[in-house]
């Protein structure tokens, strides 16, 4: 799932995102909409945003630490000093 290879993102048909995650999972997703007081299809969306932006699927434990090392590098470079 990642960008230009894929085509558009955006123009690809919605899912539910209830169908693409374990239950487990979906508990998890929909705690976290809760806590953000945001719908969990907005979770969702900005999770395969992740995704496509960045070739890693934010879902997979064994891919977080990329993601995080990616999210620091990113605050660093753009902090002023």
């Amino acid at each position: 799932m990642r960008g230009p290879e894929t085509g558009n993102f955006l123009s690809q048909a919605p899912v539910s995102c209830s169908s693409l995650y374990p239950p487990r999972l979906m508990m998890r997703l929909r705690q976290t909409a809760a806590d953000l007081h945001v719908h969990a299809n907005t979770v969702d969306y900005r999770l395969r945003q992740v995704g496509w932006l960045t070739g890693l699927d934010p879902v997979r434990d064994d891919q977080l630490p990329r993601l995080v090392a990616a999210l620091v590098a990113f605050d660093a470079r753009s902090s002023p000093g």
